[in-house]
């Protein structure tokens, strides 16, 4: 453990925790994650609408904006600029 001194702890005796630190990192690195994959949807969902107007019809949105996996997204994101229209994009893709 490490004793550190804080803004307005001056004369308390605090302590942080190596794997409270540790802990705080994943969390913070499983974030910014979460938000990459939420932005990579965003455009896929952009590129539909551009592409295939007015866009995904809500049973793909929601199946589209489940999806956990950046490596899927940007896969789907691919087939979307490619398909030659919005069902060959959703068969593609297995939506």
């Amino acid at each position: 453990m490490l004793s550190v001194k804080r803004p307005g702890c001056e004369g308390m005796n605090v302590i942080e925790s190596q794997q409270v630190l540790e802990w705080m990192a994943m969390g913070e690195a499983r974030g910014e994650a979460e938000a990459m994959v939420r932005g990579e949807i965003k455009f896929l969902l952009r590129a539909l609408a551009s592409r295939f107007p007015p866009g995904a019809p809500s049973d793909l949105e929601t199946a589209i904006r489940a999806a956990t996996n950046e490596e899927q997204v940007l896969n789907w994101f691919d087939l979307a600029i490619k398909a030659k229209s919005l069902q060959e994009f959703r068969q593609a893709a297995g939506l």
